[in-house]
């Protein structure tokens, strides 16, 4: 109030002396007098309110009247006032201190449950000096909301404690909407949030996998090592456990801490590996770590080296050239004359090595002739021996006999050594016998003749002395041996004496010693593999089958009968393979002679007839397959109406029909006489009411004339007035019982039989 606005001046140029006087006009509706005032005198304009309540930027429109004292007349100036509001107060905080709020981690974010605090600030200013405005000053923005304009502070995402525990927000109230030549007044305050832990954490072992070594022959309870195992939550209570099953020998207690009780065979069992968990005793269900803890086992010496085999035995001509490998670790050496083993259990680095050494058991140094490797472990002739006169030398053509010890010690440990002995025998070239080789595997065929050479080893010396004698002998005692095989000591030449037969035997194992006058001997292995050959024709088990199939099938294919066959042979040629002659729109048979039915037969047809063949990949033979439905009966005809002539394969059976069947066989005979030897070997009828559809098999030599099926039948049926024959031949086939036996067709007819 009395806020001085400005100053008018009013002035009469006329007449200085006058004096003037200031006055407002009456109001006017935009400018209402009582805001302002002016003094008559010096015109000075002043507020005439505490304050105004106008909005800031309002415009108030006045006139000032000037008066002289010399002029009656008055002259007035406009007055324009702009308000503008001064922004002369800072926002205050309802509160004055830090607030310090508690909330649980993984918190509901929903509705109402986001709030955190509703802040309220004031301002004395009016207008929009006093509008505030609410911020977030802090760096965590991200996690944290606050309404501007109502001052609520709420959740933006849920809290973790474990990744932070505290929180301290900043919050600001400010009029930025105030006028921006004005002071920026603000205010601060803060809230501090604590998270208090969920126990919502899964432990985790320190390490996702644990290595350990330990020594095969540690002995006691040992700890082997500490696994550790950490939970950010602050109230849970961690316990240790292995995996189930438990893995042997391992156990492990509630601390984390791993012991073994037994020790290790690194040779049976170099390292483990196994699982072990860490749980939260006081967490929800399934707070649960886990890491991978592998133990390597130390191998140590435990073993000596072993030689396999333990002893040798060396049979060497004393003219064998110099360099000659004699005996030798097989891995060295193959070749040598005598080979053998060195083994060590132990297993790993700096174990299972060895040094090798050598001595001479007799005293005696042989160095001038032998050479020994003290790495590899090999034995050679460093240079020929003297040569002996024949009758000269110690007796059975032996001219030096030397005891030799090889030791192999193992180098990684106090001495643990293992001995090979090996005998050398050194035999005088002159009167010594050999075989070129020492074993030999030949294979012969089951049809070579006999006297044929089937081998050629000569036994042999180093001289010009002939004397020498072989015998043959088996090892197994089998005295087939001497009976099939001969050998000419002069020749060398091995025969064979009788025929083989590989469906009999066939391997035979023989031995061929040699032996001269002063008993000096020499032997060879041979193994004879008798090689088999296709020597018999495959027969089936029947001429013909009958197969009777119900009308009602549910699944396809389906087996309905197995074909069987035989062969002799073994071997090559023992194996049969079954196919069908023709194609068949309704049957297959597999290769091992299952029948099968691959589609539903037609309604319209009753009797189907199929020709199998077997064969052995050189010989076949063929069998005839007659399958019915259960509409059409095949079944054995009454002796009142047919005679049944049954298959027949053995001779005596074959007696008994002719004997019992002799009154109509004789007719048959002069028959078959008459028609190149024909015999009638199987006959069967089936009745069916008062008509029958009749199958005949008959089987008889090659070379027989045109096949009449009436000729056939009235020889087989001669007084019989309701057999009528169609004459219908079906199928012909050709067979051999043996290969020496002729050869017989088999011939298939088919007739209507009317019974009386």
């Amino acid at each position: 109030m009395n806020q001085t606005i400005l100053t008018a001046q009013c002035t009469d140029r006329e007449d200085r002396t006058a004096i003037i006087t200031y006055s407002l006009p009456s109001p006017l509706a935009s400018s209402p007098p009582q805001y302002f005032s002016i003094s008559q005198e010096t015109g000075e304009v002043k507020l005439a309110v505490d304050s105004l309540t106008l909005e800031d930027g309002r415009r108030y429109d006045a006139r000032i009247r000037c008066s002289s004292s010399a002029y009656s007349s008055d002259v007035t100036a406009s007055l324009r006032v702009h308000y503008r509001l001064k922004n002369e107060f800072s926002p205050v905080f309802s509160i004055s201190n830090q607030l310090q709020l508690f909330f649980t981690e993984n918190n509901d974010i929903s509705g109402d449950n986001a709030i955190i605090y509703d802040f309220n600030a004031t301002d004395n200013d009016r207008g929009a000096c006093g509008l505030i405005s609410y911020s977030i000053t802090s760096r965590n923005a991200d996690l944290f909301q606050i309404n501007s304009t109502t001052g609520v502070l709420s959740f933006v995402g849920p809290l973790d404690r474990e990744t932070r525990d505290q929180y301290t927000v900043l919050i600001q109230a400010s009029n930025p909407l105030c006028p921006t030549d004005e002071v920026n007044r603000i205010a601060r305050s803060s809230v501090d949030i604590r998270v208090v832990d969920a126990n919502d954490t899964p432990p985790q072992f320190t390490q996702v996998l644990y290595n350990a070594n330990i020594s095969e022959n540690t002995k006691g309870r040992h700890l082997l090592l500490k696994v550790v195992c950490n939970d950010p939550d602050t109230n849970s209570q961690v316990s240790y456990f292995l995996q189930d099953p438990r893995p042997d020998p391992f156990f492990m207690d509630h601390e984390g801490n791993i012991f073994v009780e037994e020790t290790f065979d690194y040779e049976t069992t170099p390292s483990f590996s196994f699982l072990v968990f860490c749980r939260d005793e006081r967490g929800s269900e399934g707070q649960v770590g886990n890491a991978t803890v592998n133990v390597a086992i130390i191998p140590v010496n435990e073993y000596r080296p072993t030689f396999t085999p333990s002893s040798l035995v060396v049979t060497l001509l004393d003219i064998a050239p110099g360099g000659t490998v004699i005996v030798a670790p097989v891995e060295q050496d193959s070749n040598a004359m005598k080979t053998y083993t060195v083994t060590d259990k132990d297993r790993g680095s700096n174990h299972g090595e060895y040094n090798f050494t050598i001595s001479f058991t007799d005293g005696s140094n042989y160095s001038e002739n032998l050479d020994f490797d003290y790495k590899t472990g090999i034995l050679r002739l460093k240079q020929k021996f003297v040569k002996t006169a024949c009758g000269q030398d110690n007796g059975g053509g032996i001219s030096a006999r030397i005891s030799v010890r090889i030791t192999a010690c193992d180098i990684h440990n106090l001495p643990s050594c293992e001995i090979l002995n090996v005998e050398l025998f050194v035999l005088t070239s002159n009167c010594t016998v050999y075989f070129p080789r020492n074993s030999t595997d030949i294979s012969v065929s089951e049809l070579t003749p006999s006297g044929e050479i089937i081998l050629s080893l000569p036994c042999e010396d180093h001289s010009n002395y002939t004397n020498k004698t072989v015998t043959i002998s088996s090892p197994n005692n089998d005295n087939d041996s001497n009976k099939h095989f001969s050998y000419n000591s002069k020749s060398g030449n091995l025969y064979l004496s009788a025929p083989l037969d590989y469906e009999v035997k066939d391997v035979f194992s023989i031995q061929l010693i040699c032996k001269n006058d002063y008993n000096t001997t020499a032997s060879v292995h041979v193994a004879v593999s008798v090689l088999p050959e296709n020597e018999y024709r495959p027969v089936f088990d029947e001429s013909v089958y009958i197969v009777r199939l119900d009308d009602q099938v549910e699944t396809l294919p389906l087996s309905i009968e197995q074909i069987t066959a035989n062969d002799r042979d073994r071997g090559v040629g023992g194996n049969l393979t079954y196919s069908l002659a023709e194609p068949s729109q309704y049957f297959t048979i597999s290769p091992d002679g299952q029948l099968l039915l691959s589609q539903i037969l037609p309604e319209s047809e009753t009797l189907f007839w199929i020709v199998a063949i077997v064969s052995d990949g050189e010989f076949s033979a063929n069998a005839t397959i007659i399958i019915a439905t259960s509409s059409q009966s095949v079944k054995a005809e009454d002796s009142e109406y047919y005679t049944v002539l049954v298959v027949v394969f053995s001779a005596t059976f074959i007696f008994v029909v002719i004997l019992l069947l002799l009154s109509w066989s004789l007719v048959c005979h002069l028959l078959c006489r008459r028609s190149r030897k024909k015999r009638v070997r199987h006959t069967f009828s089936e009745p069916n009411n008062r008509q029958n559809l009749d199958f005949r098999h008959y089987s008889m030599s090659s070379g027989h004339p045109p096949i009449d099926c009436t000729a056939l039948d009235s020889a087989a049926f001669p007084n019989d007035p309701s057999f009528k024959s169609s004459n219908t031949l079906l199928s012909t086939t050709k067979t051999h019982t043996q290969p020496q036996e002729p050869e017989y067709e088999t011939i298939l007819c088919k007739a209507q039989v009317h019974l009386m």
